[in-house]
């Protein structure tokens, strides 16, 4: 069930209540998208509402970012609980002052109730992929790099990519070591090694992704949500280490750009249109955010193509319109690379096409 949008907590309640009228007694409910910083209190929720309103259905509904999970009273039977357990490393499980669970399981928590879910039948899981893939090609998207698997340390001597999640500077340093060290032990190896997010970078960390030979995969949407309050957290000296785009690229790196969906939202000229201007759907600032920072609309179209084909070890194969390589490309209903920054967002994907088959062309269904 889809929660991404959603204003208030009642507006999730409603949704779940909505859901139920449709499926028989006891059958689990899931979602995923809400947000308690786009409603009003921004406070996380508790179960009570939602137990009070479902009651006899066990109710798993994920954060929009997928780091905290909430259940309600029918779930939490389920899942053994009467107390809030300690919390797991990791992880975190809300309680109240009697130890009570409020139904909020963060992080590594989120497990305690996640292997109580029922797995998707094969049906159900096909129909769901189904979906999705029609879902990326309607927004003009002709390829998904997943990076939600679990790898681990023997990784690389099995001859697997190794692409690590971090976001602020002291976790990208961490990383960084760790990539070092793994590159000394075997130097021999096209790693390709890869770092989700690279949000927040210390100034002395920037020229070591070139040197290590490691991908700095980004998010060009990140920073227009955050522009409005990270400078007050970070202080004006770090800050400038945020979304170091020109910076990375001048060090000699290429910077693949992702839309993070399902955490934000698929069309991929949210993106493009973020990377050129650095600014939020409103035009804001004027000017751009660390306008410095921005990349040119050659950049972010190749962050957008040739860049993550060789962040996946497949830039002989796709990634660019050249004579052996899969046809994957879209038809735009107008040249992005020339019109005004502010009409990016107004174009439409007219057609989408993958290997040379038409996937998606606007006005049939595929």
């Amino acid at each position: 069930m889809d929660l991404v949008g959603t204003r208030s907590y009642d507006e999730v309640v409603a949704r779940v209540v909505a859901r139920v009228k449709t499926l028989p007694a006891e059958t689990w409910i899931e979602g995923r998208g809400w947000d308690q910083n786009a409603w009003g209190d921004k406070r996380f929720p508790t179960h009570d509402k939602l137990s009070a309103a479902v009651p006899g259905h066990p109710v798993v509904l994920t954060r929009v970012d997928g780091q905290a999970t909430l259940v309600n009273m029918a779930a939490m039977r389920v899942a053994g609980l009467r107390a809030a357990p300690k919390d797991p490393g990791g992880g975190k499980v809300e309680h109240d002052a009697q130890r009570n669970p409020p139904g909020l399981f963060i992080d590594k928590a989120q497990a305690i109730v996640d292997r109580k879910v029922p797995a998707p039948t094969s049906a159900r899981f096909r129909a769901a992929l189904v979906d999705a893939v029609r879902e990326i090609h309607r927004w003009g998207l002709t390829g998904v790099h997943d990076a939600g698997a679990s790898r681990s340390a023997r990784a690389l001597k099995s001859g697997f990519q190794v692409n690590t999640h971090a976001i602020g500077d002291r976790g990208n340093r961490l990383v960084l070591d760790a990539y070092e060290a793994a590159c000394k032990a075997n130097p021999a190896v096209d790693h390709r090694f890869r770092v989700e997010h690279t949000q927040i970078l210390h100034y002395d960390d920037i020229p070591r992704f070139a040197k290590l030979g490691v991908i700095p995969s980004m998010q060009a949407s990140h920073p227009s949500s955050d522009m409005y309050w990270i400078g007050e957290r970070l202080g004006p000296t770090r800050v400038l280490g945020a979304y170091a785009w020109r910076s990375l690229i001048k060090s000699g790196v290429v910077i693949p750009k992702g839309s993070d969906f399902p955490v934000e939202l698929v069309n991929p000229l949210i993106a493009f249109s973020a990377t050129i201007a650095r600014q939020d759907a409103n035009d804001w600032p004027a000017g751009g955010w660390l306008p410095e920072q921005r990349m040119t609309r050659e950049e972010a179209l190749r962050s957008m193509t040739l860049w993550p084909a060789y962040a996946a070890f497949q830039e002989k194969e796709m990634g660019s319109i050249t004579s052996g390589k899969l046809a994957d490309f879209v038809i735009l209903g107008q040249d992005i690379m020339r019109v005004p920054a502010e009409l990016v967002m107004r174009t439409r994907d007219d057609a989408t096409y993958v290997g040379g088959k038409a996937m998606f062309h606007q006005g049939t269904s595929q």
